[in-house]
């Protein structure tokens, strides 16, 4: 048997700037929980929840923005089609 290692499907950016419609987890929080920002104010960001919809107020301290990780193997078949 081979085992490989395993690779995340998001990635935080820490360096990212948090804007509309930017994926973010809360950063004392894992990775599997995610929102997508709907709208910030006064440093605080309305969050919606990606798995149900619904919303939370979070303040941007506490957040970080996420990127989905993307294979080297699928960019590779993809470029290749």
């Amino acid at each position: 048997m081979v085992f490989e290692d395993h690779v995340p499907e998001l990635v935080s950016v820490y360096s990212a700037p948090i804007r509309l419609c930017s994926t973010v987890v809360l950063k004392n929080g894992g990775l599997f929980e995610t929102f997508r920002v709907k709208r910030i104010k006064e440093g605080d960001a309305l969050l919606s929840r990606n798995d149900d919809g619904s919303e939370c107020v979070y303040t941007l301290d506490k957040l970080v923005v996420v990127q989905r990780f993307a294979p080297r193997s699928s960019i590779i078949s993809s470029i290749c089609r």
